[in-house]
């Protein structure tokens, strides 16, 4: 981008220029290639500090420093999006204690209710038959 001196430029146009061109060249050098590494399937950590630690010196343009802000904001707002979203990742990993539960539960459930229906027959089965299978006496007098 070519930024061209008009009869509306300010009196620091020149300076403001510089301080354009530096802080692009940092922008290109420093940030950039991090922020090409995120995607969907890579957060990498992105250390704010080292990055705002070699912004260059001696730039005044309010423009450029609000866009460096905004930078520092974002890379801020990037950094507890990334945690919230691996603390999530890690919470909905299945365990392998978690999935040895899914694969015995329905056995243990099944033999629990076969042993709890065995033991409800062996009542009926003692009440209608007496003792030792003998079978009751009835009265039909």
């Amino acid at each position: 981008m070519t930024l061209v001196r008009s009869a509306m430029s300010p009196a620091s146009f020149d300076r403001d220029v510089v301080d354009h061109q530096r802080a692009c060249e940092w922008y290109q050098s420093n940030v950039k290639p991090e922020i090409e590494l995120v995607s969907i399937d890579n957060l990498p950590k992105l250390e704010l500090i080292t990055m705002l630690a070699s912004f260059p010196q001696g730039i005044e343009d309010r423009y450029v420093l609000n866009l460096r802000d905004e930078l520092s904001e974002l890379l801020i707002d990037y950094t507890r999006v990334r945690q919230a979203y691996l603390a999530a990742n890690s919470a909905a990993e299945v365990s392998s204690w978690e999935e040895g539960t899914r694969i015995i539960l329905p056995f243990i459930i099944s033999i629990a209710t076969a042993l709890a229906l065995s033991a409800l027959f062996i009542s009926n089965v003692s009440h209608e038959t007496g003792p030792c299978g003998a079978n009751k006496m009835t009265n039909s007098d």
